[in-house]
Formats: structure tokens, C-alpha cells, sequence
């Protein structure tokens, strides 16, 4: 959970590419089984989704760390050795709808490629609508 709130951070700063910020991390999604889920049940989540009905899916690196940082649920997978095998989670708007896991492998790849990132270009053009700088920042000189 830091280290998306971390990166999440680094984005707001404009220290990730938008290229990064903007690739799909590859989930696994599962849907709500129709039960509501509150504060008084969040716990009981292997109840509240369907995991014989997983498809994969992705989302862009903010909705992953927005997700993440606000997450309703979130709990770490173990395999059957107790071996960590990534991260339930979803926020207060999808827990009704849908749980997304990350695998370990695959946050791996997405917290190597950020701290790899060396922005070579930023672009600021002042938006008079919003009353402050729209940043584009340009792709990373170092490969991931």
C-alpha cells in the first residue's frame, strides 16, 4: 500500500512519464456476488465475490494507486505454502461491483519500472480555465 501511495505521489509531481502513468497493469477481476458490502462485513470478502469467475482485465497506474490508497478492502493472498502471492483489493465506489487482484510479479514490474524513471522532457502550458499549469512529461531515458 505505500509503495502505490508512493508512486502515486511521484505522479502527482510529475516525476512518471505519462506513458508509464498511462499503461495497463494487468488485474485479475472478480465480481461482487450481489451482497452489499459494508464496514461490517468487509472482512468476510472471500464470501462477497464470485473467485470461480476471475477474467482478466487492466487499469491505467493511477486507477491502480487511486484504488489502492483508497481501498475499502485489501488484503494480502497467500498461497497454500504461506507464500505471499499478491494484493486483494478495491476502493469504496467499486466494493459493491467488482475485487481486483495484483500479482506480486506483476507489481514487481511496475515498482522496478518507476524507480527507473529519469523524465527526459516536461511541457507546462498555462489552462486559464483551471488557473494553473497542464504538465506533460516526457518519456523516461532509461529502460525498465
Amino acid at each position: 500500500m505505500l509503495g502505490f501511495y508512493s508512486i502515486r505521489k511521484l505522479v502527482e509531481a510529475h516525476k512518471v512519464p505519462d506513458a508509464l502513468v498511462a499503461e495497463g497493469m494487468p488485474l485479475r477481476s472478480y465480481p461482487a456476488v450481489g451482497t452489499r458490502v459494508t464496514y461490517f462485513n468487509f472482512h468476510r470478502f472471500p464470501e462477497l465475490y464470485d473467485f470461480s469467475r476471475p477474467s482478466n482485465t487492466s487499469r491505467d497506474l493511477r486507477a491502480v494507486c487511486n484504488q489502492v490508497v483508497h481501498s475499502y478492502v485489501f488484503a494480502p493472498l497467500f498461497d497454500t505454502e504461506g507464500q505471499v502471492e499478491g494484493v486483494l483489493f478495491n476502493s469504496d465506489r467499486t466494493r459493491d461491483t467488482e475485487i481486483l487482484f495484483a500479482a506480486i510479479p506483476d507489481i514487481a514490474i511496475v515498482f522496478r519500472a518507476v524507480s527507473n524513471c529519469d523524465p527526459s522532457s516536461l511541457h507546462a502550458v498555462f489552462d486559464d480555465r483551471r488557473g494553473d499549469f497542464e504538465v506533460k512529461v516526457g518519456p523516461s531515458t532509461e529502460e525498465p
